[in-house]
């Protein structure tokens, strides 16, 4: 054998592990396949979903905190710090972002298009399951 590497087509390599037996994988129904095409559609849908929420909280984010210049002497409103209000506020804004775009995802995405996703992926992965053990039984009586 010379040192370049011979091509050869997977039916080869899955004789050539298996014995004789080359494993094809059964087609798809037409209920499966448009199963399959509605679960991609939630699928990017959900991904569409994230990606506009992502958008919309960086949007909502407030601007970086920029701290007062003049520093109030303690002595003349001792009960006022800028640098703690700021702070405040700014922790204010944030969540309020935050808060909104967390709800929005766990209503949306979590409570309405999951569940949706996994049913239908559920249902194409169990038929599928079935049809090939139906299948294999027939083979077996035969």
């Amino acid at each position: 054998m010379s040192g370049t590497p011979e091509q050869v087509s997977p039916e080869q390599v899955l004789t050539t592990v298996q014995g004789n037996l080359v494993v094809r994988r059964a087609p798809l129904t037409a209920i499966q396949r448009a199963g399959l095409f509605l679960a991609t559609g939630v699928g990017l849908l959900i991904t569409c979903v994230i990606i506009g929420l992502g958008a919309e909280m960086m949007r909502q984010a407030p601007t970086p905190m920029q701290f007062p210049t003049a520093v109030v002497n303690a002595s003349d409103t001792p009960a006022y710090n800028p640098v703690a209000t700021s702070v405040a506020d700014y922790k204010a804004l944030n969540d309020i972002g935050t808060t909104r775009a967390t709800t929005l995802f766990d209503t949306v995405v979590v409570r309405a298009l999951l569940p949706i996703f996994t049913t239908i992926l559920g249902y194409i992965f169990g038929a599928q399951a079935g049809q090939a053990a139906a299948n294999r039984n027939q083979e077996n009586e035969t």
